[in-house]
């Protein structure tokens, strides 16, 4: 980790960048950069399974190859993450075996002995015999002659129930006002929006009716780990976070002139995007890229009557 990190401050230093200009390129505090950099990767004990992604960003924001670090960033996680689990149980069973020598430190030798005294006890399995010689004299009983009781028939003859006939209703005649069919009232579409593409990452969006939200559904078609800003602000809903093969995440906005929505993926690599359940058309130099971010921009809404 230590080498990993070495290698990419001073791939950041030789093209003469700062922490806080590669914090505003990643979107990673400029904390967690320099964790990166000087390999702590204790650091990131609480968020470990995010480190992969978090190197990649910084790797690729400085045009380090990923892939030739992947290797040992995956050694270093194993190795720090067996440690961990290693640890613990070295501390549990030192914490278990203080708990057992204070509470009783001669467990074991009663145990031997209880063991030495055990006996077998008749009057016990008397009694055992006893109760089961009971239970099958009530079982006989009810067999004989409580069951027979239920199973008679019901001296009380049963009434004959009728049922009327119900008469068909009258159909409407021929001319008449009523049709006989429900009149359905009209809904109103859905607000129709209009996506253009200005860049291989960047989309406007217009047409937008006020007090109306816009929906942005992203389908995973490969684990990413992702990123939601609205207005530069990390969105809660839906979280920052991995998100697996299969799941899918709806960012709902309510839209307003020059609104800005930035999405973050740790790896694009075939995800879909629908803007109000339309398909968003993905220009084919990102569908197979890693790192990438999204930026939505609402322009003019609708021209309102």
């Amino acid at each position: 980790m230590e080498r990993i990190g070495s290698i990419l401050k001073e791939k950041r230093i030789e093209k003469g960048l700062s922490l806080e200009d590669m914090s505003k390129t990643t979107k990673l505090s400029t904390i967690q950069l320099e964790a990166i950099e000087e390999g702590n990767i204790q650091f990131f004990k609480e968020d470990l399974s995010y480190l992969s992604y978090f190197v990649r960003y910084y790797a690729n924001a400085l045009g380090v190859s990923y892939d030739e670090l992947r290797g040992e960033l995956d050694d270093t996680i194993h190795a720090y993450t067996d440690s961990i689990t290693v640890s613990q149980i070295q501390k549990q069973d030192e914490i278990t075996t203080n708990i057992r020598n204070k509470v009783n430190p001669n467990a074991n030798v009663k145990v031997h002995r209880a063991k030495k005294s055990r006996r077998f006890d008749f009057g016990t399995v008397g009694l055992v015999v006893l109760g089961v010689a009971i239970v099958t004299l009530f079982g006989y009983l009810a067999i004989t002659y409580v069951v027979p009781m239920f199973g008679s028939a019901d001296p009380i003859e049963k009434p004959v129930i009728t049922v009327p006939k119900v008469e068909e209703e009258e159909k409407p005649a021929e001319g008449s006002g009523n049709t006989g069919t429900e009149t359905t009232p009209e809904t109103k579409p859905n607000t129709t929006v209009t996506v253009n593409r200005t860049s291989p990452t960047e989309y406007t969006i217009a047409g937008w009716e006020q007090g109306k939200d816009v929906t942005l559904d992203f389908t995973f078609n490969a684990t990413s780990w992702m990123q939601f800003e609205e207005d530069g602000k990390i969105m809660t809903s839906p979280a920052s976070g991995t998100y697996p093969q299969g799941q899918t995440a709806k960012v709902t906005v309510k839209p307003s002139k020059n609104k800005k929505i930035e999405v973050q993926y740790g790896a694009f690599k075939g995800n879909t995007i629908k803007v109000n359940g339309v398909d968003l058309e993905i220009d084919p130099s990102i569908a197979p890229a890693d790192v990438v971010l999204l930026t939505f921009t609402f322009i003019e809404g609708a021209t309102q009557s």
